[in-house]
């Protein structure tokens, strides 16, 4: 049963790989979602490549060669902002009440 987590004392958190092979029943699990991570951002970047109707081998790798989220959102942002109308561009408004 998980407990509390207790703020009063530091917290030692490891995430190296011995971590996960000393918990095998963990490791199915990390494993399912680096792949649907990985299967995400294939599909955004397949996205990105068919609103800007260009050279889609191109802009996927220029998508996956961006190193963490904030810049692939800007790039998302940004070439939603540029190709969707009004209507369809409520739907990648980054506050959800915004889509109601």
């Amino acid at each position: 049963m998980p407990q509390p987590v207790h703020y009063s004392q530091p917290i030692h958190l490891d995430f190296s790989s011995d971590a996960i092979l000393g918990r095998p029943a963990l490791a199915p699990y990390v494993a399912a979602i680096s792949m649907h991570w990985n299967e995400i951002d294939a599909r955004i970047a397949v996205f990105i490549a068919a609103l800007l109707g260009t050279e889609g081998a191109t802009v996927i790798n220029i998508f996956l060669a961006l190193k963490g989220d904030a810049p692939r959102r800007a790039l998302v942002d940004s070439v939603t902002e540029q190709k969707l109308d009004n209507t369809h561009l409520t739907w990648f408004a980054r506050d959800p009440e915004e889509n109601r």
